[in-house]
């Protein structure tokens, strides 16, 4: 899904500091790697020091972090190193995030959602233009999806609620939590 919607290929290198027990880690990195063919570099822990010299020798080319993790690259890194970093897939959008773009030479990649049970929203290569920065794109095509109230009835375009998804595929997101159906149920 992942190595589709970006575009990853054999040539490509991955990064992050996120953790393989995160959707970000396991599916954005280590899992579209597998898939691409190409390699990944899994760091133990996010260094604000150490991110831009990291991607640099690592020769990443894509690299998943979070809002906050921008906005402390901003506030203490005044330039990157020479790198081939080109998208950052960051959620949320940084409040500086042009800023980001300018001073390190990468884009960012903003539109996307998911959860370790079910991906429905990867990133896409390109933005969709002209919408907010905290919208998260359009779900895969074997996904519903819908917002509901507190009684789960479906609630109208404009209206506030509850984001629901259900695959069209058999296996298409986690059937529950493991060994825990209370946690399940709710």
């Amino acid at each position: 899904l992942v190595t589709d919607s970006v575009e990853h290929d054999a040539d490509d290198v991955l990064t992050t500091a996120l953790p393989l027990c995160h959707m970000a880690g396991l599916s954005i990195v280590a899992g579209a790697a597998l898939h691409a063919g190409c390699r990944a570099h899994m760091k133990s822990r996010f260094s604000v020091q150490r991110f831009w010299p990291d991607v640099a020798a690592d020769g990443a080319t894509f690299a998943i972090i979070f809002g906050p993790m921008a906005a402390m690259l901003l506030k203490t890194v005044p330039e990157a190193p020479k790198h081939s970093l080109r998208n950052v897939f960051c959620l949320p959008y940084p409040p500086d995030g042009d800023e980001f773009e300018r001073r390190y030479g990468v884009r960012l990649l903003w539109q996307g959602y998911g959860m370790t049970e079910v991906y429905p929203h990867p990133m896409p290569r390109e933005m969709e233009q002209g919408v907010p920065y905290d919208t998260v794109g359009h779900a895969v095509s074997f996904m519903e999806y819908g917002a509901v109230d507190e009684h789960d009835r479906v609630l109208g375009p404009g209206e506030v609620g509850e984001l629901v998804y259900r695959s069209r595929l058999p296996h298409g997101m986690s059937r529950g939590y493991y060994k825990e159906p209370e946690a399940t149920a709710e």
